[in-house]
């Protein structure tokens, strides 16, 4: 299935740019050649084409005709482009083409990479025959097991990087994943998942699926109808990775002294950001408990290492948005439809350790840590280490279980046994409960005192000293700023929590509780009114796949005076899509979407297309008076279709993009 690809607002560090003043230039172009090889200097570049031959060179004029064919003639550490179409494979990477990096800044080194040819898109779909679209797949699950009794890398792959690929049908019978490995580090950016689905959910299939990953990062990815389409839901997820599972093999929970295991096996360090999730039971899912630290005492040795997933927007996840069971995971600035956030699988015993959440959205579900059902020691006495803080659930109606920020929670209905929740070391704070359905905004254990089971939000503050919030919904002063669906997911910095006190200044604000150098947000829910635009970023992904330009660049620009007071002259720069004949090119000092791009200003641009995947420059004088201008264009194709909107590029910031080049993950 193919998507269209439009708006895709990438985050550029702000800079200012400043040149010589001179007289406003009519438009000129430069074309540049499409690039050949962008990999570092000692490794070799593969083609392939639909419409190649494995007899071929691999060269960009003699392609191959399979990808799998590629990644076995490859070495560690060279790319493989693919030109644009639909590959019906089952690609199994070798475990002996590895990228040669040592570290994810990959100094010296290379990471092994498949991509889409610049301009063009490549489509992997397995058909649904093997487990696996694209990766190496366990052959079974005792495949992972070391003589030792750890689970660990007899099979993993590292240091291999996807980017711009639309990947489907993975999954068989019972179990599969779109891209299927276990290892790391990974970067998976710029991919469209979608349908790699299997009839039942025994085996936790997904879209991504691995063992005991470690710093990998996954970004600015479109996760579309993933997992199972019946059976155990909850073992469905978009992201499912399996920890090292020494919660089953070293119940004396000091696993790095008493135990053979070690960090070396461990899930950690891995971060999900910028990423759109929807239709699949579950978004993201850690499966079973990740144990980082030891069970007595204070144990920071591994504070560093807990997964961060940030900046993601989950709907429609009917199972979960989230399911963080590592400790140290830090979970913050997601916005979950109909998604709940939730700390602890059905097996975590002893409780899992220094989860912190915070500054997420939670609409129509749920914030919640609960004791798992089949544990009854942990039931009696239940101590969290947990962080929920600056926090918003709307719109939540409680359950049998759950209100809508609830900890210690016995998930047998059935059990009738009581539990006492320890919070001495956990902290649940300027939370904002936004009209809700029910009170009892609060729930602690069960059946314990009267500093448990169901709780208001003032009978929570008064018990634990914190200062929680709640209102009912005032169409005076609504929390959002408007009805699109970004507006919906967006806040009013003024929308007033309790007195004076707001959604910017409500939060709790200072140090992190254990990591060095975070400071948490001052302000309540995902975003601040200034810091909302990734929000249509990220809901921009579901047009991965069309053949609009994607990476317009403003590459400089010089402010007119004297004569020219109220102008600017500025170059941009895109790489030419597939298929395209004409551009035009439109500027505005608001943002510019499909809605308003009708009465954005026209630029002219006085040539065609080039060749598809060249670099196109274009100078072009604007109107400007102060502040921001965004520049945006679409292309036209021969039969006189146009394509979507561009990604938007604006001044005065750089066209320094921000996934290409923070720590040093890949080219």
């Amino acid at each position: 299935m193919k998507k269209h690809f439009g708006e895709i607002l990438v985050l550029a560090l702000l800079a200012t740019l400043s040149g010589s003043i001179g007289n406003v230039a009519p438009s000129v172009r430069a074309q540049g050649e499409a690039p050949t090889c962008e990999a570092p200097a000692g490794y070799n570049c593969w083609y392939v084409s639909p419409s190649g031959d494995d007899a071929n060179e691999g060269s960009l004029e003699d392609p191959f005709g399979t990808i799998q064919h590629a990644v076995d003639v490859m070495n560690g550490g060279d790319f493989i482009y693919l030109r644009g179409g639909t590959y019906q494979e089952n690609v199994q990477i070798p475990l002996t083409q590895d990228g040669t990096c040592v570290d994810v800044e990959c100094a010296g080194g290379s990471w092994s990479t498949i991509k889409s040819y610049p301009g063009e898109w490549a489509v992997i779909d397995g058909g649904h025959r093997e487990r696996q679209t694209i990766g190496h797949w366990h052959s079974g699950s005792g495949s992972g097991w070391l003589p030792d009794g750890t689970w660990g890398g007899m099979a993993d792959i590292h240091y291999w990087h996807l980017e711009r690929l639309e990947i489907t049908g993975g999954g068989n019978t019972n179990s599969g994943g779109g891209w299927a490995a276990s290892g790391g580090p990974f970067i998976i950016r710029y991919c469209y998942f979608h349908d790699n689905t299997v009839p039942g959910g025994s085996e936790n299939p997904g879209a991504i699926r691995g063992y005991t990953w470690h710093d990998s990062l996954v970004e600015y990815c479109y996760f579309e109808s993933n997992g199972c389409t019946e059976g155990n839901v909850g073992n469905c997820a978009d992201i499912n990775i399996f920890s090292d599972y020494a919660t089953a093999r070293h119940p004396e929970w000091d696993w790095y002294t008493n135990g053979p295991h070690t960090i070396t096996y461990a899930t950690r360090k891995n971060e999900y950001r910028y990423n759109l999730f929807e239709n699949t039971p579950v978004g993201i899912k850690h499966k079973n408990d990740q144990i980082l630290c030891a069970r007595t005492g204070s144990d920071w040795r591994y504070k560093d290492y807990g997964d961060k997933i940030h900046h993601n927007i989950f709907i429609n996840n009917s199972h979960a948005a989230i399911l963080a069971v590592q400790d140290f995971a830090q979970v913050y600035n997601n916005i979950a439809i109909d998604g709940r956030l939730s700390s602890s699988e059905f097996h975590a015993t002893p409780e899992m350790r220094y989860i912190t959440i915070y500054n997420n959205l939670v609409l129509n579900e749920r914030i919640h840590y609960f004791i798992p059902y089949y544990e009854p020691d942990v039931i009696v006495n239940f101590h969290p280490y947990w962080y929920a803080m600056n926090n918003i659930v709307e719109n939540f109606d409680n359950t049998w279980d759950s209100a809508s920020i609830s900890l210690g929670v016995c998930m047998d209905k059935d059990n009738s046994g009581d539990a006492t929740v320890n919070l001495t070391d956990s902290i649940v704070d300027r939370n904002y409960v936004y009209r809700p359905q029910d009170e009892e905004h609060h729930r602690v254990g069960r059946h314990a005192g009267d500093c448990s089971d169901w709780l208001t939000t003032e009978e929570f503050n008064s018990c634990f000293g914190t200062t929680n919030y709640h209102n009912p919904y005032d169409a005076e002063a609504p929390l959002h700023p408007g009805t699109s669906e970004a507006d919906t997911y967006k806040t009013h910095n003024n929308h007033s929590l309790e007195g004076t006190t707001t959604i910017a200044d409500g939060g709790i604000g200072g140090s992190h509780p254990y990591l060095e150098g975070v400071i948490l947000p001052s302000y309540v829910g995902p975003c601040a009114d200034d810091e909302c635009a990734w929000v249509d970023t990220v809901l921009a992904l579901r047009r991965l796949g069309d053949i609009a330009v994607t990476d317009l660049h403003v590459t400089n620009a010089v402010v007119g005076s004297g004569t020219l007071s109220g102008t600017i002259t500025v170059t941009l720069r895109w790489t030419a899509p597939v298929d395209a004949v004409t551009y035009t090119l439109r500027y505005s000092d608001t943002l510019i979407s499909e809605t308003n791009w009708a009465s954005a200003i026209t630029v002219t641009v006085p040539f065609t297309a080039a060749t598809p995947g060249s670099t196109e420059w274009l100078t072009a004088p604007a109107i400007y008076t102060g502040g921001t201008v965004y520049f945006t264009l679409k292309s036209q194709n021969g039969g006189n279709v146009w394509s979507a909107i561009s990604n938007n590029a604006f001044w005065p910031h750089s066209d320094v993009y921000l996934p290409l080049v923070l720590r040093g993950y890949g080219p």
